[in-house]
């Protein structure tokens, strides 16, 4: 992907978590994603060796795990690669970050569809069992494979994961419908259905992170242009 694509994907915005339809599940059913990335070493983020676990309808895959000198160098120099900021990162990532892609069931509300979405679940490794989440919502995006859950094609999804999930905060991220592992149209500028795809995510993250490992108060909304449907919309709903 071209550095003027990668530059047109709008920047950060909130949103959440997973994974890949191939394979089966292997795991037992109270695997958690902390026990998965435990069980795998270091491979590229894409999911490769890694078994799809499933539970309660909700699938992940472990993609990889950003060391902090990888998180570090997202802040300092690939920040640079993408264009000219004037704001300044330190390069001082706490922890390195586990990344998994969640496949999940949702529904399209303006048609009453059933489908399958996915996003982007991020976790500090060794951090604290109950976490702060950030829910991040991205922004406008070119290619169907240009969002959180294929982190390596957004650098807005790395620099969101270097800022706070290195940091001890646990991320979230959907790539909404039609776009990720979604078959369905292109939910550019749709209000209701970015929503649906931000909730969504967050039930089946809440699902696969049984206690201890758990979220801590409400979740932090951050978003970008037009991810804002998502970061508006969801504070809207039950």
């Amino acid at each position: 992907m071209s550095a003027r694509r990668n530059r047109r994907s709008g920047i950060l915005a909130a949103g959440l978590l997973f994974a890949s339809l191939c394979g089966a599940p292997i795991f037992a059913a109270d695997t958690t994603p902390d026990d998965l990335a435990g069980r795998q070493g270091a491979t590229p983020c894409d999911g490769s060796g890694s078994r799809v676990v499933e539970q309660a309808g909700v699938q992940w895959i472990h993609l990889c795990t950003y060391t902090r000198d990888r998180l570090n160098r997202i802040l300092t120099g690939e920040r640079e690669t993408y264009g000219p900021w004037e704001k300044k990162f330190p390069g001082n990532s706490s922890y390195d970050v586990d990344l998994y892609r969640v496949i999940y069931p949702s529904v399209i509300p303006e048609t009453g569809k059933a489908t399958m979405a996915s996003g982007l679940l991020a976790l500090p490794h060794g951090g604290q069992r109950v976490l702060p989440f950030v829910s991040y919502q991205h922004g406008t995006t070119f290619g169907r494979k240009e969002v959180p859950s294929f982190p390596e094609n957004s650098y807005e999804t790395r620099l969101i994961l270097a800022r706070f999930a290195s940091h001890g905060y646990g991320v979230i991220a959907a790539d909404y419908f039609g776009q990720g592992i979604s078959t369905e149209p292109n939910s550019f500028v749709v209000k209701a259905s970015t929503q649906q795809a931000c909730l969504d995510l967050l039930k089946a993250v809440r699902l696969i992170l049984p206690p201890p490992r758990a979220f801590d108060g409400p979740v932090v909304p951050q978003r970008l242009v037009p991810g804002r449907l998502g970061h508006d919309g969801v504070p809207e709903s039950p």
